[in-house]
């Protein structure tokens, strides 16, 4: 299992992250937002019941975007398809957004579940606020097939510096 965190596994899915500030600056500074990106690359005919297993380095913590206390989301794609300039399910780059039939914000993690995903790119978005400062582990995504077990693939581990005010 280590060398999968360590390099990614695509058995089915491939998998990575990309964790950007939404402001625009390449750096992340505690109490900054950002925004998660999971690009899942869907092999084959297509899965059904799929989940996106994205642990979170310590120093995120996940926001519930639904929760009217929350402060608004950046503006750029809502959560809702049709709410912005995309096609609705499908970005103009011709990448699918995974919007999932169920999802769950836990501390330490997001989980993403959807009955039927089919063959393509997909994007699963959401925000996270940077809460303490340090340079942290990014563990590895796992995206799998969850009656299909040799269907999996994980996104490479990495490091996440993020600065002091």
């Amino acid at each position: 299992r280590g060398d999968i965190a360590a390099s990614g596994a695509a058995q089915g899915f491939k998998v990575s992250k990309t964790i950007k500030n939404t402001d625009g600056s390449p750096d992340i500074k505690v109490g900054d937002l950002v925004k998660v990106t999971v690009m899942v690359e869907v092999a084959g005919k297509g899965q059904r019941y799929t989940v996106v297993d994205d642990p979170l380095p310590a120093g995120l913590v996940a926001v519930n975007t639904a929760l009217k206390t929350e402060e608004p989301i950046p503006s750029g794609r809502e959560e809702e398809p049709g709410d912005s300039d995309d096609l609705g399910y499908v970005s103009r780059e011709g990448i699918l957004f995974f919007y999932p039939n169920f999802f769950e914000i836990r501390d330490d993690r997001v989980l993403a579940f959807r009955d039927h995903i089919y063959s393509g790119r997909y994007a699963f978005e959401y925000y996270a606020r940077a809460v303490c400062e340090g340079q942290f582990m990014v563990p590895a995504t796992k995206v799998a097939a969850m009656y299909s077990p040799g269907v999996n693939g994980y996104s490479p581990r990495r490091e996440l510096t993020i600065k002091g005010r």
